[in-house]
């Protein structure tokens, strides 16, 4: 678990150093991701439903944050 997190922490910094600190930020959610596949995968343990469903949310939502498209419904909260 050490080894993991010293591995997440020098990637968080490399990447940093080369990608807005808003799409940096969606590799902590990407991590668990990783993890629960690895538990799967190598550990054989157990996916339920709802740990499919907190995947799909949680990629989503880095789907969201990195896309460029942009949502009419902020239009207005833009500085003219």
């Amino acid at each position: 678990m050490v080894y993991g997190n010293g591995v997440f922490v020098w990637a968080f910094n490399n990447l940093l150093k080369v990608v807005s600190a808003e799409k940096v930020s969606t590799s902590a959610y990407v991590n668990p991701v990783i993890a629960s596949f690895l538990g799967w995968y190598v550990l054989d343990e157990y996916i339920s439903l709802q740990n499919i469903l907190a995947v799909f949310i949680l990629l989503m939502g880095v789907y969201f944050i990195n896309s460029k498209k942009k949502f009419a419904i902020f239009n207005r909260f833009r500085n003219k």
